[in-house]
């Protein structure tokens, strides 16, 4: 009997703790969709392969397509160079935690999109990889602002030069002028000593 009573405590205790373990995994869940449907950023989650399992919102508005549209898509298929980008991916799961690169991203419309993106391999409690996780920032307005600062910084040194060269020009052109102007005064001196 007394072994029945310690059995069903046990069974009781893991009961609780398995219910336990359901309202967290729930309300995990539930954070987790949250993040997905509120974050500005690209967030997807890939299988092993790379194929797509999630994408949040924010990757929705940004590049345009919606998740229906992309099951069965293979992330590096939405990158601009996806030889590049597989190449990258695979070394979310050597390279230890996390690994970071801007990476430019094709747009339904056909523009680019360039993001900061963040993999973290997943795996499970034996170790082995079961899928990535993608943290995607959107850069595209920061790499035109760089693109700006280098255009104008072009221009600078355009202006730069053409100073250089007006001046260099400048400079015979005032000798050819001052030497017209000594020839002037030395012909009229010249002349007030005739007879």
């Amino acid at each position: 009997m007394d072994s029945n009573n310690s059995l069903e405590t046990e069974l009781k205790k893991a009961r609780q703790e398995l219910a336990g373990y359901k309202i967290e995994l729930h309300q995990t869940r539930g954070y987790l969709q949250c993040i997905l449907q509120n974050s500005e950023d690209m967030i997807f989650a890939t299988e092993v392969g790379g194929m797509l399992i999630s994408f949040s919102k924010g990757g929705e508005k940004v590049l345009g397509y919606s998740f229906m549209e992309l099951i069965g898509t293979y992330i590096k298929d939405l990158a601009e160079d996806p030889v590049s980008f597989e190449e990258f991916f695979d070394s979310s799961g050597q390279d230890g935690p996390a690994v970071q690169l801007d990476i430019p991203f094709r747009h339904k419309e056909g523009g680019t999109v360039y993001f900061n993106v963040s993999l973290i391999n997943l795996t499970n409690r034996e170790g082995q990889s079961v899928g990535t996780v993608g943290v995607c920032r959107d850069i595209t307005l920061w790499k035109k602002i760089q693109e700006d600062l280098v255009r104008i910084d072009r221009l600078a040194e355009i202006g730069r030069i053409a100073a250089g060269v007006a001046h260099e020009i400048n400079n015979p052109l005032a000798i050819i002028g001052e030497a017209s102007g000594w020839a002037g005064v030395v012909i009229s001196d010249a002349k007030g000593l005739s007879p």
